[in-house]
């Protein structure tokens, strides 16, 4: 299994100068210049991101759950443990669903440095279809990775998992996230869920970082917004 860990500097105009990327394969990396051409494209990609999740191949068919409750999915969702990600570079993160017409207003929200940073993204969802949020390509998610509900009870737990495929660099970006409608859940239950998601391919357990809520690191003396603006429009 090759696995590498890039950590780049780069000049962004986003929350973070740090570009940094997980990368895992089961395939081997052919040496010389391929190999020079091959890291030279992963850097091209990873200034797109921050802290994202990478591997090779195309996105895995995913089961999501059956019959599908959006109004019982709406509300507000702590993050327990999750995939980097650039987006959500901080602790005491939750997640806020909102039906807004007919779309799905999504608020991603944590704490770093004493700054709350609330970012809002719309994604689109018809109820009946199935327990996947859709994402355009936007100022704050530039890759439009669809979102898919993996498990959730609705009143305790949600298991989310995210990809996306690229076919010309063969490369996935992928997002996970264990949630909980408290601050807290047993251990029991993040151990199925971590069980459930194993059961991906490609998934990877040892990746997944747990987010604290402490009440010190969740203080904060202002709000910071970024709203979403879609690329293609």
């Amino acid at each position: 299994m090759l696995s590498s860990y890039l950590i780049l500097e780069a000049d962004k105009e986003y929350l973070d100068s740090l570009v940094c990327a997980k990368i895992t394969s089961g395939e081997a990396v052919t040496m010389g210049l391929t190999l020079i051409v091959f890291y030279v494209t992963i850097i091209a990609i990873i200034n797109h991101v921050n802290c994202q999740m990478l591997n090779f191949g195309p996105c895995p068919i995913v089961e999501t759950v059956n019959f599908f409750d959006i109004e019982r999915f709406l509300g507000s969702w702590y993050v327990i443990e999750r995939y980097p990600t650039w987006y959500e570079d901080g602790q005491c993160s939750h997640k806020r669903f909102e039906a807004c017409g007919r779309r799905i207003e999504i608020e991603h929200v944590f704490i770093r440095e004493g700054v709350q940073f609330v970012l809002q993204v719309n994604s689109s969802y018809n109820p009946g279809d199935e327990a996947v949020f859709q994402m355009q390509d936007n100022i704050i998610e530039r890759i439009g990775i669809p979102i898919e509900v993996v498990a959730t009870d609705y009143s305790e737990h949600a298991l989310l998992y995210g990809c996306k495929y690229h076919p010309y660099h063969n490369i996935k970006y992928t997002l996970a996230w264990i949630l909980s409608r408290n601050q807290t859940l047993p251990e029991q239950t993040i151990n199925d869920l971590k069980t459930t998601f194993n059961k991906i391919p490609y998934s990877s357990l040892s990746f997944l970082e747990r987010v604290r809520h402490d009440s010190d690191i969740c203080a904060h003396s202002w709000t910071a917004h970024v709203e979403n603006n879609d690329i293609g429009k």
